[in-house]
């Protein structure tokens, strides 16, 4: 760590300049701005950031070389300093290479302070690194916020007692109640809700009774469309009680467990095998389709929305949600009007990218996009918002 400090935490700021060249925290030589022309002419001048991997071209014309080494920087990279806000740690924190810069006498290994596991595990050179206590890091995982359908908002790895130091750091989780045990310092925090989520309650849970990985949920955030009702998917009860919304939910294919089914999973698991109830459920976003028949109405199956009185009659009737709106039945919608995704329900939804949006799938397909981090299915673009469609 001393060839560290002296190779590159002397300086305060990411870069500072000397003698026309420039030092980053995420290379021990100098580093500068070339033409790239020179010094990679056999490639007609391309060349590639070896930080965040962005080719040449568009914003990135002129890399920061090291003639030592041929190590290349584009300009975001050599840039890059902490936010102030950081609140992860009481020290500023830079992003390096530190099993390459600061470890090589422990053979290039460093430990996550968040998730506790190492770099081997993990598969990474680079760390969040704090130059001031000398052997803090956290990986990029733990670092940067995540959605999680626990929350509407994004969560970010926090130290609590940065945050509430009223309390001497205590604090509790806002899903199990939990309060924190001593030396637990970091919780998923909500800065806009003051909400915090124990690593528990935040990690996903394997269950026998489901092939993927169920989170604890806010239906209220992953059923917004149908008021947070939400029904399990094992023994069928139906949940429409505004505190009963924490259900256990895959984000893959819309799967539901209640507390009880999940809590006696395995010893029903033994009994009567897994059940086939979530076999159809995927909604258009894994490739099993089987358990589902053609003709069969999801939206009924799942018991989101009934015929209106009368279901007998020969004319299709249109379906009423929970809150009362008619909706026009999927069957009436022809392929052009069709989610793109489920190719069930109709184009109700639009997902909004900066100024532009498109409206290609159901509200529901479109909820589970923005919930997963998925681009928009037409243009790729990040998804910021969904909206209803409505059309007069």
């Amino acid at each position: 760590m001393e060839n560290c400090s002296l190779q590159v935490f002397n300086h305060q700021h990411n870069y500072i300049e000397q003698r026309g060249e420039m030092l980053s925290p995420l290379h021990e030589h100098p580093l500068e701005q070339v033409n790239p022309m020179e010094v990679y002419r056999p490639y007609g001048g391309r060349w590639k950031c070896d930080n965040c991997n962005s080719e040449s071209g568009g914003m990135n014309p002129f890399p920061f070389h090291c003639r030592l080494c041929s190590f290349d920087l584009c300009y975001s990279c050599m840039n890059i300093q902490n936010q102030a806000s950081n609140l992860i740690h009481r020290h500023q924190l830079y992003y390096m290479e530190t099993s390459r810069l600061c470890y090589q006498n422990r053979g290039g290994i460093w430990r996550c302070d968040v998730c506790k596991k190492t770099s081997d595990a993990l598969r990474e050179t680079f760390s969040y690194h704090c130059p001031t206590c000398e052997d803090f890091d956290v990986c990029r995982s733990c670092y940067e916020p995540k959605r999680h359908p626990i929350h509407i908002h994004e969560l970010k790895v926090v130290d609590t007692s940065l945050i509430y130091s009223q309390t001497g750091g205590n604090w509790f989780c806002d899903i199990c109640g939990t309060t924190s045990r001593p030396y637990e310092n970091f919780s998923h925090h909500c800065g806009d809700c003051e909400f915090d989520v124990c690593q528990e309650c935040f990690r996903p849970h394997t269950t026998p009774l489901h092939e993927h990985p169920l989170y604890k949920a806010d239906s209220h955030h992953v059923y917004a469309q149908f008021s947070g009702g939400w029904r399990c998917d094992r023994c069928e009860s139906v949940h429409n009680n505004p505190t009963d919304n924490k259900p256990w939910h895959c984000q893959t294919c819309e799967f539901d467990l209640c507390h009880d089914c999940m809590s006696t999973g395995i010893e029903a698991a033994d009994q009567t095998g897994p059940s086939p109830g979530h076999l159809g459920r995927n909604r258009g976003f894994a490739l099993l389709r089987t358990g589902r028949q053609p003709q069969e109405n999801p939206w009924v199956v799942r018991n989101r929305l009934t015929p209106t009185p009368n279901s007998e009659s020969a004319s299709p009737l249109p379906f009423v949600t929970e809150k009362g709106n008619t909706l026009a039945s999927p069957e009436d919608t022809d392929d052009n009007s069709k989610c793109i995704i489920c190719m069930e329900q109709p184009k109700n939804a639009t997902v909004i990218h900066g100024d532009t949006g498109h409206c290609c799938c159901c509200y529901a397909c479109a909820q589970v996009l923005k919930q997963r981090g998925d681009p928009c299915p037409i243009c790729r673009a990040p998804i910021d918002h969904v909206i209803r469609q409505f059309n007069a």
